[in-house]
Order: C-alpha cells, then structure tokens, then sequence
C-alpha cells in the first residue's frame, strides 16, 4: 500500500493518495454496510480485487481532464488513444 500511495503525485490537489484512501474506504463500505459483497455474490478474491482496484484507479493521474491530454497530443492520450 505505500509502494500504491508514493506512485500518486504529490502536487496533484485531488487525485492524490487521499482521494485513494477515500474512495477505497468507501468501496468498503459499499460492500459491507450497503450488503455489496452479498447482493453482487462476490468471492473474498473478487471483493479484495474491488478494494485494490479503489485504491489504484488515479495513480499517475495528471490533474486534469481527459479532453485537455488530447488535444496537447500527450504521450498519456497516445499510450490509451483506443
């Protein structure tokens, strides 16, 4: 989880590691308190893989939007263009 939380940047003000730890934590809660787990009938593999994909979906995220990387033609909107 360190190795997860170093990789986002710093100098981003929103999708850095706390944004990950809130939206991890509220996968969890989504899958326990909301039933999540049971309604979605998910194995302990499945649900850890849910809470690992929380914690990891912005890592490296630049700060800003999808539509500005690609009209600057960065190397981010080549490397995912499809």
């Amino acid at each position: 989880m360190y190795a997860i939380q170093e990789t986002y940047l710093k100098e981003n003000h929103y999708h850095n590691h706390i944004h990950s730890a809130d939206v991890t934590q509220a996968m969890f809660y989504y899958l326990e308190t909301c039933e999540g787990t049971s309604i979605l009938e998910l194995s302990d593999m499945e649900r850890m893989s849910a809470l690992v994909a929380a914690g990891i979906h912005d890592v490296n995220h630049p700060g800003y939007k999808n539509d500005l990387i690609s009209k600057r033609n960065e190397q981010l909107s080549i490397v995912y263009s499809d």
